[in-house]
């Protein structure tokens, strides 16, 4: 998140989609939302094997873009517009005492 003066605060996400910010101050906030892959695999259209790859082996298992794991089979990847504040259009305005903000992607 964002403010008005362009400092900065950050929260996590819990697995049930709460989360929790303290010392904002009031005004707009605008927010970013970056939900990185669990497994630590970038996704790629690059093909093992293939000259734009050439180091990589046709049958790998542990291939850039390669499935993660069943546990991790619930996460998506986000469109990149929402990693930043400024093109997410995500926003509200806080005021004094506790705010409720559901962020909603669409």
């Amino acid at each position: 998140m964002v403010d008005d003066q362009d400092r900065s605060v950050s929260a996590r996400v819990d697995p049930e989609g709460h989360y929790v910010v303290t010392g904002v101050k009031t005004g707009t906030l605008r927010f970013a939302v970056v939900s990185p892959n669990p497994a630590g695999v970038t996704p790629t259209t690059k093909k093992p094997g293939s000259k734009s790859d050439p180091e990589a082996k046709p049958d790998a298992r542990a291939t850039p873009g390669a499935a993660a794991p069943k546990s991790d089979l619930k996460w998506r990847p986000l469109p990149k517009q929402y990693e930043d504040p400024g093109r997410s259009g995500i926003t509200t305005v806080v005021t004094r005492g506790d705010n409720v903000f559901d962020i909603d992607l669409k």
